[in-house]
């Protein structure tokens, strides 16, 4: 299999790798790189993501998990990120 060409490509194989029951991407609505307050807004309201890969220019982040983010905290994070689900993709 050829090595995937992007570092997301790259990245989002290594959570594919890992087996997780669950594959985000997250991106902010404003497409502006990721602060110190969005990496606190994104493990409290998604505790059970173990990989958190930040991908180059710090615009995207690939979450995986085995566990859903409950409703509520997806609810609070999809006012503020665009949200891709790559789940079993």
């Amino acid at each position: 299999m050829p090595t995937p060409a992007t570092e997301f490509e790259q990245k989002l194989k290594f959570a594919r790798d890992a087996r997780f029951t669950h594959i985000w991407v997250f991106t902010r609505k404003d497409g502006a790189v990721f602060t110190k307050e969005d990496t606190e807004i994104l493990h409290t309201n998604a505790p059970n993501v173990v990989d958190w890969l930040k991908v180059g220019d710090m615009k995207e982040f690939i979450a995986g998990s085995n566990f859903p983010i409950d409703p509520p905290q997806m609810a609070v994070l999809q006012k503020r990120y665009k949200i891709e689900d790559y789940s079993g993709k």
